[in-house]
């Protein structure tokens, strides 16, 4: 059963951070011109409105929607068209991330690299305002952006350009301003006391404007079930519900209570709230509680996949764009996640598709049909036997416009041994010290995915044409700190090179930047 609703300090461990790199996709498009008509000949669809895959079709768009699909021979392409041959590839809708963060203009080609091409960010700034115009207007690649507004939240405000509402009273003018701002959602967060949140509720259906995000601390997820929030993100206010001693957050799941899944599954069914899991994210966070790591996963997914198998509202979504996960990339990691949960391919990638295009209004977006808006995916295989494949893509067609992509075998082979030189850059933090150390990369065959090992850590990566990757954000707690580590560079035929920023994101805030040489190692 699909889900019905509709929206309405000093620094030295410096040497053991660099060692957190993992590479992801940083993928090129080679054409993108507008285009009057586009015909994808004998390509197998995926149309996701159903669990299969329909061979040897012919997909015909015009101006920018699906105007023909079906047996390859009954389908001659418009005259002036643009061909492309399916060979036995794939054609899906694209990807829909519903939990992004953006806050760097350069984060839009790293979603249009992965296939994301729509995103729904969840804090509302002039920034994001600019980048929704650019981009509608055609003057900015990117993603289709849908926003909440700033987040309405208590006091100490966690985030700048935080609204505050402290009470009820306030609640009202708060929620007509994000209206008459054109937000399509309000946000609320972790800090609103009860009557606050119930001011907010109440403005909210007054205004006809859906509320999402957090569950407050203070208030109870059945509350919140019963208030009609639209949507629930990372399963907020759900692990203080399970949890044996209250907890909240990640630590709320290393003690669940199983035997309160159903109820609240039962309520969440109810009350036709949507949840944003986010397990990607969580999988991240929970590396620095080691000891609680494999209970909190195995938690979160059983509790994911009891709300599948009950039919309520899953959305995917990463929380990118925070310097935790990379912008793109990760939503292959949450689609992976929702696999390993026991969720069917399908239904994992419905969660971005065609279920998340339900919430967002848009019956148009996240399928193949004719009448549909194309944009699409062309991957190397059937994503409904391994969602992986979702990642290896071909081709895109965005808003009408042919985005051809590189081929696997421009991938270079890059597996081996390095010995990696490191050099200090731009720095603003005191007492700084870097080490070189040995980097193993793992390649199946010439693939575009791999892993990278440094130190006693391993990650997966993606690699783009020419070699050139882009990092995933690691955070861990490094002797009592916090430290975030991304980086971009380019392999060759001898070793590659690439450049780290280090963020120390407690004690004194600082960052660095270190200058990476890597030299493989010939083998003996």
């Amino acid at each position: 059963m699909r889900h019905p609703k509709q929206p309405r300090s000093p620094v030295p461990w410096a040497s053991c951070a660099v060692a957190l790199l993992s590479a992801s996709n940083a993928g090129n498009s080679d054409t993108a011109r507008p285009d009057s008509a586009i015909a994808i000949v004998d390509v197998n669809v995926v149309p996701m409105d159903r669990n299969a895959v329909l061979p040897h079709q012919t997909v015909v768009i015009v101006n920018g929607r699906i105007t023909f699909m079906g047996p390859a021979p009954h389908a001659p392409a418009p005259k002036g068209a643009i061909v492309v041959t399916g060979r036995g590839r794939f054609l899906m809708p694209g990807l829909i991330d519903m939990h992004v963060h953006l806050l760097r203009q350069a984060d839009l080609a790293s979603y249009l690299d992965a296939g994301v091409l729509t995103v729904r960010n969840m804090w509302g700034t002039d920034g994001v305002r600019r980048l929704q115009a650019d981009v509608a207007a055609g003057r900015l690649s990117g993603p289709t952006i849908v926003s909440a507004s700033p987040g309405l939240d208590g006091t100490p405000a966690q985030w700048p350009g935080t609204i505050e509402v402290l009470d009820s009273a306030s609640a009202g003018d708060a929620v007509r301003r994000q209206v008459a701002a054109g937000w399509r959602y309000i946000k609320v967060y972790t800090q609103l006391t009860p009557p606050a949140y119930r001011g907010i509720v109440v403005a909210a259906h007054a205004a006809h404007i859906p509320f999402v995000g957090h569950v407050p601390l203070r208030v109870d997820v059945r509350e919140a079930l019963a208030s009609g929030q639209l949507s629930i993100e990372h399963l907020t206010g759900y692990d203080r519900a399970i949890s044996r001693s209250s907890r909240s957050g990640t630590w709320g799941w290393s003690d669940a209570d199983t035997s309160r899944f159903p109820s609240l599954v039962a309520a969440t069914l109810a009350s036709r709230t949507w949840n944003c899991p986010t397990l990607a994210i969580y999988a991240r966070l929970a590396e620095q509680q080691p000891a609680d790591r494999a209970a909190i996963l195995a938690n979160r997914r059983r509790f994911v996949l009891a709300l599948s198998r009950a039919g309520a509202g899953l959305l995917l979504g990463t929380d990118a764009g925070i310097d935790v996960v990379a912008p793109g990339t990760s939503l292959h990691d949450e689609l992976a996640e929702f696999v390993a949960a026991g969720l069917t391919p399908y239904t994992a990638l419905r969660a971005g598709t065609i279920d998340a295009a339900n919430f967002l209004g848009r019956p148009d977006l996240g399928r193949v049909s004719v009448g549909a808006a194309a944009d699409l995916l062309l991957v190397a295989a059937n994503p409904l036997a391994d969602v992986s494949y979702a990642g290896q893509i071909e081709g895109t067609v965005m808003h009408g416009r042919w985005l051809a992509r590189t081929t696997r075998a421009q991938t270079p082979a890059i597996a081996g041994d390095y010995d990696t030189a490191v050099s200090l850059g731009e720095n603003s933090c005191p007492a700084v010290t870097v080490q070189p150390a040995l980097t193993t990369i793992t390649q199946r065959s010439r693939d575009s995915l791999f892993t990278l090992r440094h130190g006693p850590l391993t990650y997966r990566g993606r690699l783009a044409r020419g070699g050139k990757f882009a990092t995933d954000t690691q955070t861990v707690q490094i002797d009592g700190g916090t430290v975030a580590v991304s980086a971009g560079g380019t392999f060759t035929s001898g070793g590659f090179t690439a450049d780290a920023l280090v963020r120390v994101r407690s004690g004194a805030p600082c960052s660095y930047r270190v200058h990476w040489a890597g030299t493989r190692r010939q083998p003996q």
